[in-house]
């Protein structure tokens, strides 16, 4: 079937004004794609990759300069227009941590606090629901300081949202950055792109929990990557390798890796090197 023209009202968010509505007309979907990138810059928001989202059967459409991705935000899984599943950063990082079985550690844990092995269990998953709902909140407080300048009302995340803008107003940086290689069916959202000119970027990434907890490496993670901590602080350095390794395949030039984790009402900044994943990749 042949397109003959295409018109739309999208919603565009922008640096500086948040509801940009443009009506855009088009005779192709190569010449839509082109008129939403042109927006995108008009906008100030002149992403890697310019994204149209729609809703189909449950799942999110993310239009890409590569190709079209189904986004599944029950599962959090995204996949193509044939159903070929694609990588995250985080689910191909923790693919290199043992797995935790709850059911080997609670029992004991429940003997020692005189409780049952349910109820240290639920314990735990929602100590996880907390932890997690709070790693999104500040995300989204940072996502809207960065954006906008705007500090959230709860003193706590203003502080943290303060001190970050205050470390990097002279950045030109640009929050919640997705990213996709079709080719090697990876894609995923990177909390901070720092542009550097020339392209050359800095990618950041903000954690709220303990970065330096222990956890046990696969006999893989630590064939490949020997020099590797048994600290949660390897995990995130391989997630962010992940994302580096699909900007470096684009020409991008990744000069560090920034983990900017939450500390008393400001933030510990951790510089680490970029990771060679080639070889896991090819392994798999």
């Amino acid at each position: 079937m042949k397109i003959e023209s295409i018109t739309a009202t999208i919603p565009v968010t922008g640096q500086s004004y948040t509801d940009l509505r443009p009506t855009i007309s088009a005779e192709s979907i190569e010449e839509y794609r082109e008129a939403l990138a042109e927006v995108g810059k008009l906008a100030g928001n002149d992403t890697f990759v310019h994204r149209m989202i729609q809703n189909k059967a449950g799942k999110t459409k993310i239009v890409t300069d590569q190709g079209d991705l189904y986004f599944d935000q029950e599962a959090h899984e995204y996949e193509d227009e044939t159903g070929n599943k694609f990588w995250t950063g985080s689910t191909w990082a923790h693919q290199f941590e043992k797995p935790f079985d709850p059911q080997l550690i609670a029992p004991k844990v429940a003997e020692k606090k005189l409780t049952t092995v349910d109820k240290v269990i639920e314990s735990w998953d929602m100590k996880g629901e907390v932890s997690l709902m709070l790693g999104s909140t500040v995300h989204k407080a940072l996502e809207c300081g960065i954006k906008y300048g705007e500090l959230p009302n709860n003193a706590y995340l203003a502080s943290l949202v303060q001190d970050y803008l205050d470390q990097t107003h002279d950045d030109d940086q640009v929050s919640e950055q997705f990213v996709v290689s079709m080719e090697d069916k990876m894609c995923g959202t990177i909390d901070v792109l720092v542009n550097r000119g020339n392209k050359h970027v800095i990618i950041r990434d903000f954690k709220t929990g303990d970065i330096y907890k222990k956890v046990s490496l696969t006999p893989e993670a630590k064939e490949f990557w020997p020099d590797l901590q048994s600290k949660m602080i390897s995990l995130y350095q391989l997630q962010l390798s992940f994302y580096a390794h699909i900007l470096q395949s684009q020409g991008y030039k990744v000069d560090a890796l920034e983990i900017w984790a939450e500390a008393a009402e400001a933030w510990e900044v951790v510089k680490l090197p970029v990771l060679d994943i080639r070889k896991a990749l090819e392994a798999e």
